[in-house]
């Protein structure tokens, strides 16, 4: 699923496993849910897990992969996150809950719900 080496196409695929691994390590909110592309027209809707923290919405894209403008590996204030990826369909998860529902299935929560417009796949900038 990632998409590493095109240059069209924001990375996906690491958000989940990166959010449950800052969670397990720095506490805080593993949390998951669609969100909107902000400043594209038609926006596509999308998967994405992240963490809170003290206030701050950090993800995989952001910290490691160098997107998110002046929030790049700082993270977002999550009110800002809020406003610009308009998160719908959001489960939260502490770090013992999300650690005990994947030692008990082997997975990682998966989504629970179906969403017109959000891709399976990476997705194009």
């Amino acid at each position: 699923m990632s998409s590493l080496g095109d240059p069209n196409v924001i990375p996906s695929g690491l958000c989940f496993p990166w959010a449950w691994q800052d969670v397990q390590d720095r506490g805080g909110l593993l949390v998951h849910g669609t969100i909107r592309e902000p400043f594209k027209e038609p926006a596509n809707r999308y998967w994405h897990a992240w963490s809170e923290r003290d206030g701050i919405v950090r993800d995989w894209q952001c910290m490691k992969m160098g997107y998110g403008g002046r929030w790049r590996a700082k993270g977002y204030p999550v009110d800002v996150f809020y406003e610009l990826y308009e998160p719908e369909h959001v489960v939260k998860y502490d770090a013992d809950l999300a650690s005990i529902r994947w030692l008990k299935t082997g997975l990682m929560p998966k989504h629970r719900h179906s969403v017109e417009g959000a891709p399976k796949t990476s997705r194009r900038r």
